[in-house]
């Protein structure tokens, strides 16, 4: 149980389009005992990939994508070194 446990809190530090059915599956796994760390990590993912899908959906909408892309690319640097930095 502890090495599921640990699985699904890694899968769910990490932003990605498959976030809300990991945490479902984490959910129907859990029941009751929600572990505060877990849910503290999907919450932080959850918002990450908010501000992730912004820079997605623009480099899917724009025709000028080079821009766009330097754009979430210096979103990502500056994320990388927010993380360094705590």
């Amino acid at each position: 149980m502890k090495t599921v446990k640990s699985l699904y809190k890694r899968a769910l530090r990490i932003p990605n389009v498959d976030l809300a059915d990991t945490w479902k599956s984490y959910l129907e796994f859990a029941g009751e005992n929600i572990d505060d760390e877990i849910q503290a990590a999907h919450e932080a993912s959850t918002n990450a990939m908010k501000e992730i899908s912004k820079y997605e959906l623009k480099l899917a909408e724009t025709d000028d994508s080079i821009d766009a892309f330097y754009e979430y690319l210096n979103f990502e640097k500056g994320q990388l070194s927010d993380y360094l930095e705590n």
